[in-house]
């Protein structure tokens, strides 16, 4: 019996436009009255899930949110949150030089809120950036729906730094994200494996967009420490995601779904492949398998 859902987020259960369907919150809301838990595990901050979550009615039904790639587990039941590793103040400056040098974008996600860098070849993104900064303080979401904020999740943190020397850098960060066009991060990715290969969890969620996050945080980290609090087996976890993120959730879980639009990795890994995000493929496999 289905004991606990962990579901991606972009990609996933969100459709194109960031929204969930009306299918995929019926299907979820009939899953968790059955009293199967349900995880949104992202790499989102612990705001802009919660967002979600409201609409979810998780806070009725007592879920979880899996944040930052499995960096942090927020409760709804009760409000407890588990703080994973983060990364390093130390190793983020090796790593900002190494962003630094090969001309990279680069994104971090910390305490005090989100700190971005950005290279001179791509002074157009700063731009935005500093124009985005001017407007940030007064945009309000009121209404409890999502809006065009909803496709900047990171940023619905509200908080944003421009950085661009090392000592603007924070003691530790929960997540960096690396970003440019697909070319030039396709030629620092392997060299980004060797030099922080044994440091960091590295996964690639977009042709323009690597993770990077504490070794040994993942999403399935997350699922591992609510199976452990709610004694739950692992034939009764579903995953489902769609890039590498969710690589190992996937895996570790005994129905492991990937999404139709996913990345193929994914898909050649899950025990089954379900309809896009975006005609209702979480809805599909939850309703096969209550």
């Amino acid at each position: 019996m289905l004991r606990l859902i962990a579901t991606d987020m972009d990609g996933t259960l969100l459709s194109r436009d960031k929204n969930i369907s009306q299918k995929n919150l019926e299907a979820i809301r009939i899953a968790q009255e059955k009293g199967v838990i349900l995880a949104l595990a992202s790499g989102r901050g612990e705001l802009s899930l919660r967002e979600y979550a409201a609409q979810l009615d998780m806070y009725r039904y007592g879920g979880y949110l899996i944040c930052n790639n499995g960096q942090r587990l927020v409760s709804l039941r009760d409000g407890s949150v588990v703080e994973n590793a983060k990364l390093d103040g130390e190793l983020v400056k090796r790593i900002f030089r190494f962003a630094k040098h090969h001309g990279i974008e680069m994104i971090l996600e910390g305490d005090d809120g989100l700190s971005v860098y950005t290279p001179n070849n791509l002074i157009v993104v700063r731009f935005l950036y500093q124009r985005f900064m001017q407007i940030l303080p007064h945009f309000r979401n009121d209404d409890g729906k999502n809006s065009w904020m909803s496709f900047f999740g990171i940023f619905q943190e509200r908080r944003l730094h421009l950085v661009s020397t090392e000592q603007q850098l924070a003691p530790s960060y929960y997540k960096i994200g690396l970003a440019h066009h697909k070319r030039r991060l396709d030629a620092i990715v392997s060299k980004l494996s060797v030099e922080f290969g044994s440091e960091v969890s590295m996964s690639r969620v977009s042709d323009m967009w690597i993770d990077l996050v504490s070794h040994g945080v993942s999403k399935a980290l997350g699922v591992k420490q609510i199976m452990d609090t709610h004694d739950i087996p692992v034939h009764a976890v579903m995953a489902i995601g769609d890039s590498e993120n969710d690589l190992e959730m996937i895996t570790f879980a005994g129905i492991g779904v990937a999404m139709k639009n996913g990345m193929a990795s994914v898909r050649e890994i899950a025990d089954e492949i379900t309809d896009s995000n975006d005609n209702d493929g979480v809805a599909s496999v939850i309703l096969k398998h209550l």
